[in-house]
């Protein structure tokens, strides 16, 4: 049975690139796909590509029932966005998730599993621990920092709501940073500070082939993750059944200055 990827950004792509590869069928949605930009990650020719609002209920549902859709992975949502304008990453973030929720309430899909943020925890992100000597616990104190972070701790908590009450799949990955495998990835993100982040990849690998450190005082310490494995890690977390937790954070815990 077919998979709903929602989101045609970055990890959204690669999760649709490996599914395709594997010769399940797959429905890409996004509320306006970048064909171009979709096309070096993935064959257009193996997806089918879908422009739906996630703001419209009835169009997720008809997206579901006309491919026969029985699991999703959501990757979409604002992110850059939601620091200059919150009300609207909160309306649009929001939104989505709960609309997800009941169109797969609605249609019996057999599992959901989201993409969180480490933003979820403490200050904003998952690399201020509760103990700054040591790497930070996935039992530590959730209360994001950022109206981003607040979103996707919404998205878990509404997710096991669904879960527990009517009986939905769920699981949500806490991402770290995400790396693209092309800096030039990151331009299609409409916002300065985030674009500025495709700088700092290929200098980090620049230096680190020549042996040399390197420092990024103005980003403080993060953690990072290479999209590929972020996006395999998320297709095998849509399959397994009975995860022995429902929110996983998808880091060490240990943050790189």
């Amino acid at each position: 049975m077919p998979t709903l990827v929602t989101g045609a950004g970055l990890v959204g792509s690669h999760v649709a690139a490996l599914l395709a590869a594997a010769g399940e069928g797959v429905a890409l949605l996004d509320v306006n796909p970048d064909r171009g930009a979709l096309a070096q990650t993935v064959s257009l020719e193996r997806v089918k590509v879908l422009r739906v609002d996630l703001i419209d209920l009835p169009e997720i549902i008809r997206a579901i029932t006309e491919n026969g859709v029985d699991r999703i992975i959501h990757t979409a949502s604002l992110t850059s966005d939601v620091w200059e304008h919150p009300y609207r990453g909160l309306h649009v973030n929001v939104q989505a998730f709960a609309n997800i929720y009941e169109a797969a309430r609605l249609t019996k899909v057999k599992r959901v599993t989201i993409s969180s943020s480490a933003a979820v925890y403490a200050a904003g992100n998952a690399y201020e621990p509760e103990d700054p000597r040591g790497p930070i616990a996935e039992t530590a104190s959730l209360r994001p920092g950022t109206v981003y972070g607040t979103t996707k701790l919404l998205g878990e908590h509404l997710g096991l709501n669904y879960h527990h009450i009517y009986g939905m799949g769920f699981s949500a990955l806490r991402y770290p940073v995400v790396i693209p495998p092309r800096p030039e990835t990151y331009h299609y993100i409409p916002n300065t500070d985030i674009t500025r982040v495709g700088g700092v990849v290929p200098a980090m690998v620049k230096a680190g082939v020549a042996g040399e450190a390197a420092e990024f005082n103005e980003w403080g310490e993060l953690e990072w993750g290479y999209v590929k494995d972020i996006a395999r890690g998320t297709v095998l977390a849509n399959t397994v059944e009975r995860p022995t937790a429902r929110c996983t954070t998808w880091a060490s815990g240990r943050p790189s200055p």
